[in-house]
């Protein structure tokens, strides 16, 4: 597989246009990156090996809201801490003593890093309809592995008078679940939903 090389300004990571997603990374920091999708979303990523020589790859933002400087002085923090064994992107302390992130807390992550480079805008707007209006309301302060299927089956139940919308809620907090699974914040497998669909 090609490796993609280039110095990671804003004007060269405007300029990319790709058919399918691609890893370009930076000439001038080794393990920072910017992953590039063919509807248009950047992300930028930092890759590094931990003291194991496990890989990992965390991402550092989207392009539209960190600028290159920003993102690159954010890569060469996680990148050193990845390096040194210690968690790249520290949780914050009151998420620790409450139970870790919460199903607030990966919405928030999900609208920015999945829904925003991966789902089309009126989807975007249907999705955030879903979260704020049936699933946050009761289940955005939980720590996501707190939720439990009883809390899923409830959810499901308050909307059975509409019910492609009690589907589509279930779908789209599994989906978020699959996802959270990836990033690290809970447990490969722990799905609360999959019972319920």
């Amino acid at each position: 597989m090609s490796v993609h090389k280039t110095t990671l300004t804003n004007r060269a990571v405007a300029a990319l246009k790709v058919e399918r997603d691609m890893v370009y990374w930076d000439r001038d920091l080794p393990g920072f990156g910017i992953r590039v999708y063919p509807g248009g979303g950047k992300v930028y990523i930092a890759q590094a090996r931990e003291p194991d020589r496990t890989t990992k790859r965390v991402t550092v933002g989207r392009h539209d809201v960190l600028n290159a400087d920003q993102a690159r002085q954010r890569a060469a923090f996680i990148i050193t801490r990845i390096r040194a064994g210690e968690d790249p992107v520290p949780l914050p302390l009151a998420a620790r003593f409450n139970g870790g992130p919460t199903v607030a807390d990966l919405a928030g992550r999900y609208l920015e890093e999945h829904a925003a480079v991966r789902i089309k805008p009126t989807t975007q707007l249907r999705v955030r309809s879903m979260l704020n209006n049936h699933i946050l309301p009761d289940l955005g302060r939980l720590p996501l592995e707190a939720v439990e299927p009883g809390h899923v089956v409830e959810l499901h139940q308050t909307l059975s008078d509409r019910p492609v919308t009690a589907n589509k809620c279930v779908k789209l907090l599994s989906h978020m679940y699959r996802l959270a699974a990836g990033w690290g914040l809970v447990p490969e497998g722990f799905n609360p939903c999959r019972s319920v669909e």
